[in-house]
């Protein structure tokens, strides 16, 4: 472009160039999906293939948060027992500490009862969130990406 001294022109630049981004499905987010659906950057079919996968991680994320709860509560509950079982070595055999052993000895009872059914349940937690991590996993390998976006 030419010009004169004393003179000032406009010079208008127009780029075009491509962008690649890349992502992990499996570290997929929400917000990651939402960004993308912004910049107009997914079809509908590989958004609705991505909200299923968002799902099922929702899924194993419930999962796991049941599984901390039973690990939160056994653990409680053996902490519990320690202390109740302290108790009844400080006690000497009166009748009332037999009593009160009674009782003890009942409240264990329940405990050990409640913890059983906890190791249960979160072994079927465990089966559970497995099963949904390999659900997870072929959801994913079926994702096909061959589009241009």
């Amino acid at each position: 472009m030419k010009v004169d001294a004393q003179k000032t022109a406009e010079l208008k630049i127009e780029s075009d160039h491509s962008l690649d981004d890349s992502f992990a499905l499996n570290s997929l987010d929400s917000e990651r999906v939402d960004l993308i659906v912004q910049q107009k950057g997914m079809t509908p079919t590989l958004q609705t293939a991505f909200d299923r996968i968002l799902q099922q991680k929702e899924k194993i994320g419930a999962i796991s948060a049941q599984i901390a709860d039973c690990r939160r509560e056994s653990d409680q509950i053996s902490s519990d027992q320690n202390r109740v079982r302290e108790n009844m070595k400080a006690l000497k055999g009166s009748s009332e500490e037999r009593a009160l052993i009674q009782r003890y000895v009942g409240q264990l009872d329940v405990q050990e009862s409640r913890i059983a059914t906890l190791r249960k349940e979160m072994a079927e937690l465990n089966d559970q969130q497995n099963a949904a991590r390999v659900e997870l996993d072929r959801m994913i390998m079926q994702v096909n990406i061959d589009e241009s976006f």
